[in-house]
C-alpha cells in the first residue's frame, strides 16, 4: 500500500517494502499509519487502511492501543479503508472506551470512509438514539468544546 504520511519533517511518502531509495519510508503494517497533526492541532491522527475487518483486527487494536499510550488526542482517519465488519465497529468503541478511562480522547475523522459508514448502517449504528451515533458522525464530547 502506498500513501503520503505528514511528519515532523513534512511530507513523507509510504511504499511497499521493496522501496529503498530517497526520502521513502517503508511501513510494515499495511493496515496503519501514522500522520503527524497539523501545526495548530492538537489531535494526533491515525489512518486506517486496507481491510480493518476480523483478519487484521489484532493490528489496528495494537496500533490503538500505542496511539493511545503515545498521545492524549487521537483522530482515526479511516477514508482508506477497502473493507470493515463488525470487528471494525467493536475495536473503534473499545479502542474509545479505554481512551475515556485514561482521559483521553479518540475520535473519528470526517469523512468516514464508505466500507465503514455500511457496516455501521446495516447494524443500526447511525440511527438516531443510539448511543455511541455521536462517536459515529464526529459529534462527539471532545468536538463539542472546540
Amino acid at each position: 500500500m502506498s500513501g503520503v504520511a505528514i511528519g515532523k519533517n513534512g511530507l513523507r511518502l509510504l511504499l511497499p517494502a521493496i522501496a529503498t531509495a530517497g526520502e521513502t519510508e517503508c511501513h510494515p503494517d499495511p493496515y496503519v499509519h501514522w500522520a503527524a497533526p497539523m501545526p495548530h492541532d492538537d489531535c494526533y491522527t491515525l489512518v486506517l487502511g486496507a481491510d480493518a475487518g476480523i483478519k487484521s483486527a489484532q493490528d489496528v487494536a495494537a496500533s490503538l492501543a500505542q496511539a493511545l499510550s503515545e498521545h492524549d488526542s487521537i483522530g482515526i482517519d479511516t477514508q482508506t479503508l477497502s473493507g470493515a465488519d463488525i470487528t471494525t465497529i467493536q475495536t473503534l468503541l473499545a479502542a474509545r472506551a479505554k481512551a475515556a478511562q485514561q482521559g483521553k480522547s479518540l475520535e473519528m475523522l470526517a469523512p468516514i470512509g464508505a466500507p465503514l459508514i455500511a457496516v455501521l448502517t446495516a447494524a443500526g449504528f447511525l440511527s438516531p438514539g443510539q448511543d455511541h451515533a455521536g462517536f459515529w458522525s464526529g459529534t462527539n464530547e471532545h468536538q463539542a468544546g472546540h
